[in-house]
């Protein structure tokens, strides 16, 4: 990476992309889930009954996309006193079962309580840690 560098204010029009990819070391994934390792910057993932419970993990900027339209999936985000990543949940099937996102220990909460559900399609929750808690944004 010894041509790595941030963009230029003014200097990078149409490139800019390119230029923060670079200096970051990304690659792009063709395929339909990406994956946080090598220094990508998010990793999503499908995540269906079958996997459930699914526990996200601590890498940085995860998505989880949910197909809950063959049954009810539970999401378990890690420890609120080991990360600060920001987290997103979206439930992308129009079925009638929900999806539960728990907390890491009954000690930690999602804005107060030690779940969140989300049972409409298309509507997605993102949390932080605060380093004690977990936060809806």
């Amino acid at each position: 990476m010894s041509n790595a560098r941030l963009p230029a204010v003014s200097g990078d029009d149409g490139t800019w992309g390119t230029v923060l990819n670079t200096f970051l070391g990304v690659s792009l994934v063709s395929s339909t889930t990406a994956s946080a390792q090598n220094g990508y910057l998010t990793q999503t993932r499908i995540i269906t009954s079958a996997l459930s419970p699914a526990a996200l993990t601590a890498n940085p900027g995860q998505t989880a996309l949910v197909d809950a339209s063959s049954g009810p999936v539970s999401i378990v985000l890690p420890d609120a006193t080991t990360t600060y990543n920001i987290y997103n949940i979206k439930k992308t099937d129009s079925s009638t079962n929900s999806v539960t996102i728990n907390t890491y220990s009954s000690s930690q909460t999602i804005d107060g309580s030690t779940s969140a559900v989300i049972q409409v399609q298309y509507v997605c929750v993102s949390v932080v840690s605060d380093g004690t808690k977990w936060n809806i944004i």
